[in-house]
């Protein structure tokens, strides 16, 4: 069941795809939805966005630990946490996971 609160739209958690090992390529759909990766295991991650993207870190608990606006450079990220990519349709971003 997807959630709407005010202008936003929320997929279940559980449909967020694991990140890989190695390099991941996103690309954000026609939609212009988020897309989501969850974390299963503590990690670095080095992200390459679009010029307009931006990127999120999420602790397990849902805090916000990275915020590409004010943080750059590869980011650590717990067991359980969760990357948002956001972007116009048609952006690639990638994901880079040690």
């Amino acid at each position: 069941t997807w959630a709407r609160v005010f202008d936003f739209l929320y997929s279940p958690i559980e449909t967020a795809p694991p990140l890989e090992i190695g390099e991941n390529e996103v690309t954000i759909g026609s939609f212009h939805y988020s897309e989501w990766l969850s974390v299963p295991e503590e990690c670095i991650v080095d992200i390459q966005k679009p010029e307009q993207g931006r990127v999120f870190i999420f602790s397990p608990e849902r805090s916000v630990i990275y915020d590409s606006l004010r943080d750059s450079g590869a980011a650590y990220v717990p067991a359980g946490g969760f990357i948002e990519l956001i972007g116009h349709a048609g952006d690639v971003f990638n994901v880079t996971r040690n």
